[in-house]
C-alpha cells in the first residue's frame, strides 16, 4: 500500500493582537513626540526674534513719549457739492501712513502667540 504523505506547512509565527496594539500606540506617541520637538524647535527662535523686536518697539514707543510735548489743535473740513477729493488727496498724500503693529495675546491652552493688526493714518506737522 502506498501512502500518501501530505506536504507540512511552514510554521508561522503569530504576533498576538495585543502586541500589535502596543507597537501602534507607541509608534504614535513617539511620532507625536517627535513632531511637536521639531514644530517647537522650529518655531521657537522666531518667537524670541519677534520678543526682541517687540521690546525694541516698546522702548521706541517710550523714547516718544518722552519727547512729545505737543498741543493739538482741531481741524475740520467742510466739503460742499462741488470739492474735489483729487484737490484734497494732493494735499495730504505726502502725511498718509499705513501702521502696522503686533498684539501679544494668549490662546485657549495658554499659550502665548502673536497677531499683526493693520491701519491707516496721517501725520501732522503742528510746527508749519
Amino acid at each position: 500500500m502506498i501512502q500518501l504523505e501530505l506536504p507540512q506547512r511552514p510554521k508561522t509565527t503569530r504576533i498576538s493582537a495585543t502586541l500589535i496594539a502596543v507597537i501602534v500606540i507607541v509608534s504614535l506617541f513617539a511620532g507625536g513626540l517627535l513632531g511637536y520637538l521639531v514644530g517647537y524647535s522650529t518655531i521657537s527662535g522666531r518667537i524670541e526674534d519677534l520678543q526682541d523686536q517687540l521690546s525694541i518697539l516698546e522702548e521706541e514707543i517710550s523714547n516718544l513719549h518722552l519727547t512729545q510735548n505737543v498741543t493739538y489743535q482741531n481741524v475740520t473740513y467742510i466739503l460742499t457739492e462741488n470739492a474735489s477729493f483729487s484737490h484734497l488727496y494732493e494735499q495730504v498724500r505726502e502725511s498718509v501712513v499705513v501702521i502696522r503693529g503686533i498684539i501679544f495675546q494668549y490662546d485657549f491652552f495658554g499659550h502665548p502667540y502673536y497677531t499683526q493688526v493693520q491701519g491707516s493714518g496721517f501725520i501732522y506737522n503742528f510746527t508749519g
